[in-house]
């Protein structure tokens, strides 16, 4: 699909009310992308995900009701140039959660620079030392190397407000590499703790935390209870598990403080300001990287 025929069909799915496609490397369908395509235009072949090459990758739409995408799809090919394909894959949870796993890339915010661990000791020009390193194991599949973008958008999030937030405290659910606590812990927070649910997470959350400085206290939990409360929480989860759990989150937000929500689409965005707003608490800001959502809510 060439950049013209997306912004066509974009513009399409958004006058048809499906405004909740995602574009991107993203969830279940690495596979279906050709890298030397991905890497075409990047200048550096160690460099696979670039903007230019955004335009080549795949639009993504999720239903869980097959019928409405094969009308979509068929849409698409009486609408549009028939070098526009569509396929339509069944996805698992574990799809939806892992699809992020594959070569992790260095990358660049304004402040951080985010590279494989192994890279430590690799030589940089006087404008990338002037970014903050942070050096990641992304082992065994763990979530938190910013190949998905849920990563990058919180990242950007973090990086713009942590300091104006003054949060010096943050309680990261599911934490993965540890990757957001580190760029917290960097930007001025004192007291950063993690949950996961798997042990060799933990372990590997805290080599991280380790390998960069810092001190990451990561616990071992399928539902987040301390006995104290925290200025920012931070749950990247599976949609499901962030309505089963929020009441747990909430319980953990400081009173002045802010719950910071993400893992899902557009649409799932609705039901979840919804169930925040039932619960008392507000929402501060909504931030979005190609098509997946960032909420804040304050008490």
């Amino acid at each position: 699909i060439n950049q013209r025929n997306k912004q066509n069909i974009a513009a399409w799915l958004v006058r048809s009310g499906r405004s909740d496609f995602v574009d991107g490397y993203i969830d279940g369908v690495n596979d279906q992308i050709d890298h030397k395509t991905i890497e075409k235009g990047a200048g550096d072949p160690g460099l696979s995900l670039t903007e230019s090459a955004f335009s080549e990758t795949p639009m993504i739409l999720y239903d869980s009701d097959r019928d409405a995408l094969e009308a979509i799809k068929s849409t698409i090919a009486r609408k549009f140039d028939q070098d526009v394909k569509c396929h339509i894959h069944s996805l698992q949870d574990t799809a939806w959660q892992n699809a992020w796993t594959g070569d992790f890339q260095e990358w660049s915010t304004d402040r951080f620079r985010i590279s494989p661990i192994a890279m430590m000791s690799k030589a940089y020009t006087d404008s990338e030392r002037k970014l903050t390193p942070i050096y990641i194991d992304g082992s065994n599949g763990a979530f938190g190397t910013g190949q998905h973008q849920t990563t990058r958008c919180l990242m950007s999030v973090i990086e713009t407000n942590l300091q104006n937030w003054n949060a010096k405290s943050v309680l990261d659910v599911g934490t993965g590499t540890g990757i957001l606590l580190i760029a917290c812990q960097k930007l001025g927070a004192k007291i950063c703790f993690g949950t996961e649910i798997d042990d060799d997470l933990v372990s590997l959350a805290q080599r991280n935390g380790e390998a960069n400085h810092v001190q990451l206290n990561v616990f071992n939990m399928t539902v987040p209870k301390f006995t104290r409360s925290f200025d920012l929480v931070i749950a990247n989860i599976l949609v499901p598990v962030l309505h089963d759990l929020f009441a747990d989150l909430q319980s953990l937000v400081a009173a002045n403080g802010r719950l910071m929500l993400a893992g899902f689409i557009e649409k799932e965005a609705g039901p979840l300001k919804q169930l925040a707003c039932d619960k008392g608490m507000r929402l501060e800001s909504e931030t979005e990287l190609m098509g997946w959502h960032v909420l804040v809510f304050a008490n």
